[in-house]
C-alpha cells in the first residue's frame, strides 16, 4: 500500500459511524481500551494499560500511559 492518510480507503460514511481503526504494523500491549473514533496510524506502538477515548494517533507514534492521561510521542526507528 502507498503511504497516505490512514482513513483514505474507507467510504466517507465510515467516519460518521464512530469506528475504531488500527492500521498496518500496529503493536499493542495487554489491557488496552480503544473508544469509538480511534484511528491508529501505521507502525505505531500502544503500551500496556492505555485507555484512549477519541483521537487520531499519527503514523510512527508511541502511546504510553502517564497518569491521568495518555502521552503520544514520535517513535524512534
Amino acid at each position: 500500500m502507498a503511504d497516505g492518510p490512514v482513513l483514505s480507503f474507507w467510504p466517507a460514511s465510515a467516519a460518521t459511524e464512530r469506528i475504531s481503526l488500527a492500521s498496518d504494523n500496529v503493536q499493542t500491549g495487554s489491557m488496552i481500551t480503544l473508544g469509538p473514533g480511534i484511528a491508529v496510524g501505521r507502525h505505531s506502538v500502544i503500551a500496556a494499560s492505555v485507555c484512549l477515548g477519541s483521537s487520531v494517533i499519527p503514523a510512527g507514534s508511541v502511546v504510553r500511559s502517564a497518569t491521568p492521561e495518555a502521552v503520544i510521542e514520535p517513535r524512534r526507528m
